[in-house]
């Protein structure tokens, strides 16, 4: 008891200094009290404080006369308080939209790449079905052209031979009539001539025969009627003679006519069955050419359906990217305006944090002016306030209530402190003659414990010598003697004795693991002897003090069988 009172009685002494330091801390704050009012209110920007109302709207109990001048200060704390929560909840706000914002873009910028994968992959299988297309309407023209040139090739051929029989029909035609209407001409004017010639060679017969008469009537010499005749038979011969030249004559014009209208009439027969094939085949290459382009035209309609649909698909798709293109823009714009927002957001909370920090010293300092162990009642007034402060004010300034409340608690003590100080020094004043006597008593008891003492760690000693020389169970005997003889000890000894068990076990393991171990080696060297029977029994023992161990043993070498 004497112990106890006299180190109740140093705290006692050294916390006495540090409630005259508080005290005079008190009294300066009490002094400077209006000026730091008056900064307190002026201290934080309204600018940052309008967010949460003004604070003289908070509602506090009728204060106590020690607690008027808190008032102002706890109003300012709560608005900055408040403030920050309101910042707080903002950046909250705002973070969770950053994250959808930013999951939306994460999200869209996945799906254009797909739609640009879809958009590429659609291109080219437009452009391939295109090609395709393309390739197969060549392909059929192709086709067809040559299809084409056949058959025009058949229908000139076609059209020479019926033209070739008619031009040789109408050629004989031609020349038939030409040869009757011409052979009609010279047989007319050579049947006026021979008929002239028969009326001139009557006239002539008739005259030499008048003019033979008047002769003979005469009676001319017969020489002179010889040469007459002769004369009209020359004359007559001579006209014949130019008859037949002049029939010659016109036979050969008649021949040379109808050599010449015959080529005039091949000539333009040919070019009449030339312009007739022409017309013929013509017209042949454009119904061939009209069934073509129908052809080509349903094989285009055929694949037009498809190419129509691949590029409504393109369309489409291009669209979408383009549409996901825009939402990417404006997702990024809004993450760019979130994150300058948030930044400014953040200045505004380290800026009323600081003003937090400093507000709460300054009420923290005022409610230190007066001493809170002494007024009891202020701390009451402040927890009624807290109860009725929004709930982030409230656990602010919880803390500081807490605190506040230790202070008082620790306060309180300190004075029980002194007057069982006081008590004490009474009590010392009175036992004073019973000191020297507990004391001999004391010192009596410190030499026994201290032999004691001496005797377990000498104990402690050889029992550490004996587990040196494997002899666990006499250390171990020691070692409790030890832990009887001196309790103060007792955990420590406790301690060395476990770890002398764990030693003790972890000998005998390492011994037995060491003779499974030559057990082993000696059933693999009997295996390896071909004696299998004996190395089963060998190996059935290692694996009944493997399984006493606990502990599996490693495969060795090749392995057991």
């Amino acid at each position: 008891m004497l112990t106890v009172s006299i180190m109740h009685e140093g705290h006692g002494l050294r916390a006495a200094p540090m409630i005259r330091a508080r005290g005079v801390l008190l009294l300066c704050g009490a002094i400077a009290w209006p000026s730091v009012s008056v900064f307190a209110a002026e201290s934080v920007p309204s600018s940052r404080l309008a967010t949460s109302g003004d604070s003289s709207q908070i509602f506090l109990p009728d204060a106590p006369l020690d607690a008027q001048q808190l008032g102002p200060l706890l109003r300012q704390v709560v608005h900055v308080v408040t403030s920050t929560a309101a910042f707080e909840r903002d950046v909250k706000a705002l973070r969770a939209e950053q994250d959808g914002v930013k999951t939306r873009l994460t999200t869209a910028e996945g799906e254009l790449q797909t739609v640009e994968r879809q958009r590429q992959q659609l291109t080219q299988q437009l452009e391939a079905l295109e090609r395709q297309q393309q390739g197969r309407l060549e392909g059929l023209r192709k086709e067809l052209e040559a299809n084409l040139v056949g058959e025009l090739t058949r229908a000139r051929q076609h059209v020479s031979a019926e033209q070739a029989a008619d031009f040789t029909r109408q050629v004989q035609v031609f020349e038939a009539r030409q040869q009757d209407a011409i052979g009609q001409s010279l047989d007319q004017e050579l049947f006026l001539k021979e008929r002239e010639l028969d009326q001139l060679s009557q006239e002539i017969d008739v005259q030499t025969q008048e003019l033979l008469d008047r002769l003979s009537r005469l009676d001319v010499h017969s020489d002179l009627a010889k040469s007459l005749e002769r004369s009209t038979t020359e004359a007559i011969a001579k006209r014949k003679a130019q008859l037949a030249a002049r029939r010659q004559q016109l036979t050969e014009e008649r021949n040379t006519r109808l050599a010449t209208q015959r080529r005039e009439f091949i000539e333009k027969l040919k070019q009449h069955q030339g312009l007739e094939q022409e017309r013929r085949v013509t017209l042949k290459e454009a119904s061939l050419r009209s069934s073509m382009a129908e052809l080509l035209h349903k094989a285009q309609l055929e694949d037009a359906g498809r190419v129509d649909q691949a590029r409504r698909a393109v369309d489409d798709i291009r669209g979408r990217h383009t549409k996901l293109t825009q939402q990417r823009a404006l997702l990024a714009t809004r993450i760019e305006a979130i994150n300058q927002e948030l930044a400014a957001k953040i200045d505004g909370i380290k800026e009323l944090e600081g003003q937090r920090k400093t507000s709460m010293t300054r009420l923290e300092q005022a409610f230190h002016h007066d001493n809170p162990g002494e007024h009891a009642g202020v701390l009451t007034w402040f927890g009624r306030v807290i109860q009725q402060l929004p709930a982030e004010a409230a656990a602010e300034l919880g803390g500081l209530h807490q605190r506040l409340a230790a202070i008082a608690e620790q306060e309180q003590k300190l004075r029980e402190q002194r007057r069982m100080l006081r008590e004490r020094q009474l009590a010392l004043q009175v036992s004073r003659e019973v000191e020297s006597q507990y004391q001999a008593l004391q010192a009596k008891q410190r030499r026994e414990q201290d032999s004691k003492a001496r005797r377990a760690e000498e104990l402690v000693t050889q029992a550490h010598q004996f587990a040196g020389r494997g002899q666990y169970d006499e250390a171990l005997q020691l070692l409790a003697q030890a832990q009887t003889l001196n309790p103060p000890q007792a955990q420590a000894i406790a301690a060395a004795r476990d770890e002398l068990l764990m030693t003790r076990e972890r000998v005998q393991r390492q011994t037995q693991t060491v003779q499974v171990e030559q057990l082993f080696s000696r059933a693999m060297k009997v295996f390896e002897q071909g004696r299998y029977e004996e190395a089963v029994a060998l190996f059935q023992q290692v694996i009944d003090q493997e399984a006493k161990l606990g502990t599996p043993r490693p495969m060795a070498g090749g392995g057991r069988p």
